[in-house]
């Protein structure tokens, strides 16, 4: 990894009210690119994500929780006391930008909507993370990722690969709306609206909509619909033909192939010795599917390994499918340093060819509430507030 300035965006305060993945996601990437960050969270338990396991050997801290955490300040602060939104309020009145994935109207509730902050903090950069977006009729409804790519057409999209089940979607194992339609798109619009302060002095509003952030994955496969409604039946990265698809091994593990281009399905067909499949890449349909048994046959014939032997020196886009877990020890991932450890945990870093900033284990509930609230208001205030739970620290 090269040495580059990793401190793009040192001396830009993030106050972070999200909770679960999205929100603490996009915050993680600016923390790792130098933004200081104060997660807000609730006296009572804090982030829930805190309490998922598996947990941390030396702590109760779930390990997901701190992956996603580090290097950030914790603040406890309860909301729902009216003199815990205005100790918020002046951190607010400090910062460059603010981080929210409640429904849309509970920040208007609390007292800290865009219009009440931008007058304290006119520059403010505030984001906004929810599922259908800040207004229309599904602005309220409750939902999860599942939910999200649903409603945006990539969940049809990821289907079985056989032609008499094409229809039927399969769960991604992994949250696509919430990283690639949340957090990636908040983390690019804050960063954006930075450069707009920067140049004009204005602070900006983000209404981030994960639903909406997946539709925008499908800008290419719209573009095919709209002239050809029949074009969302054949598409070429679904599985359904012989040129991209996930192929059986004999150990019952796979084999996953993107010879998309003719000289790589050329390339693969000459060494399997099946040159008369050598202009099938592309066939869908029936024709499709009796091919594709084809090869997966050739490909049941050796095991995993094997395959990754023997595909080693040739250039056809043919890789194994490994687990979470063996991804980590991949000598892709280990040869470009794309973890880092700090104090005895091992991370994967985002990938910007930087080395993260926030090379800290996630902070406990409440941490740093001392620390960063007691410079607002007098000892005896602050003892008060801790008797009264409205902060805590341990």
């Amino acid at each position: 990894m090269s040495h580059q300035d990793n401190t793009f965006l040192h001396g830009i305060k993030v106050v972070d009210l999200s909770r679960l993945l999205p929100g603490p996601f996009c915050t993680q990437l600016l923390a790792d690119v130098g933004a200081e960050v104060i997660k807000i969270e609730p006296p009572q338990g804090g982030d829930y994500a805190r309490h998922y396991p598996p947990y941390l050997p030396d702590s109760h801290t779930g390990a997901f929780f701190d992956a996603i955490n580090r290097g950030k300040k914790s603040v406890a602060i309860d909301l729902k006391n009216p003199r815990g939104v205005a100790l918020c309020k002046q951190l607010i009145a400090q910062a460059d930008v603010v981080v929210e994935s409640f429904r849309p109207g509970v920040m208007q509730r609390l007292g800290l909507d865009y219009d009440t902050l931008k007058a304290i903090n006119p520059e403010l950069v505030m984001c906004s993370i929810t599922g259908y977006g800040q207004h229309g009729d599904y602005a309220k409804r409750a939902g999860h990722d599942i939910n999200y790519l649903a409603l945006s057409g990539l969940l049809y999209e990821t289907r079985t690969q056989h032609t008499d089940q094409q229809n039927t979607p399969i769960i991604p194992g992994f949250q696509v709306a919430d990283i690639a339609g949340g957090a990636l798109y908040a983390a690019f619009g804050i960063v954006g609206a930075l450069f707009k302060k920067l140049r004009t002095g204005q602070g900006s509003y983000l209404d981030i909509s994960m639903t909406h952030g997946t539709l925008s994955l499908h800008a290419g496969l719209h573009a095919n619909v709209r002239q050809d409604p029949g074009a969302a039946k054949l598409n070429l990265l679904a599985g359904q033909i012989p040129s991209y698809c996930i192929y059986d091994t004999s150990d019952g593990r796979h084999m996953a192939l993107g010879a998309l281009e003719p000289k790589f399905w050329h390339a693969f067909v000459a060494l399997l010795n099946v040159e008369h499949l050598r202009d099938e890449g592309m066939t869908f349909g029936t024709e499709g599917q009796k091919i594709r048994n084809e090869v997966n046959e050739i490909f049941k014939s050796k095991t995993q390994q094997q395959w990754i032997e023997f595909f080693a020196h040739h250039d056809v886009c043919c890789e194994p499918v490994l687990s979470p877990l063996e991804s980590l020890e991949h000598a892709l991932h280990t040869q470009q340093q794309r973890f880092i450890t700090a104090q005895g945990m091992t991370y994967t870093t985002t990938p910007m060819g930087i080395q993260p900033t926030a090379q800290h284990r996630a902070p406990q509930l409440g941490e740093h509430t001392q620390e960063v609230l007691a410079p607002l208001m007098s000892h005896d205030d602050f003892e008060q507030l801790l008797t009264e739970h409205t902060l805590y620290t341990p």
